[in-house]
């Protein structure tokens, strides 16, 4: 079974929003700056034009993962060299958590986290999609 436009656009959307969304908070809580909205723009519109090119059929927890995990490196680095919005160029990248073993599995426990998540609702859909069956025009 193979997802329509409105489907792939749908499931991309929340990928999107989840992902850019958890990406900015983790870039918040371990005290990087918040995104400049040129920054947030091209982060959201590359993460949604990949996954609408991915949402065409059911991927399993561990692809979603790997995908999410592709995002949130693009992401922390989009965000650690964002220009600030006068075009100056932003202050040295830090963290309180530094770049350490602590950084690094706080993003991937965040990671496996919503991995885990967003398979349990790819699941749901899909298995709704194979009980609709053909009724559905999605």
């Amino acid at each position: 079974m193979r997802a329509r436009l409105p489907l792939r656009l749908a499931r991309a959307a929340a990928f999107s929003v989840v992902c850019v969304g958890l990406g900015v908070f983790a870039h918040r809580f371990a005290g990087g700056t918040g995104p400049t909205p040129g920054a947030l723009a091209v982060g959201g519109a590359v993460v949604m034009a990949v996954s609408a090119v991915l949402a065409g059929r059911e991927r399993s927890r561990a692809t979603i993962t790997g995908l999410l995990a592709a995002a949130q490196l693009f992401l922390h680095l989009l965000l650690g060299r964002a220009a600030l919005p006068d075009g100056l160029p932003a202050p040295q990248h830090t963290h309180r958590l530094g770049v350490d073993a602590g950084m690094v599995a706080a993003h991937l426990v965040a990671t496996l986290v919503t991995g885990w998540w967003l398979a349990r609702g790819e699941t749901a859909v899909w298995s709704l999609l194979r009980r609709l069956g053909p009724r559905c025009a999605c």
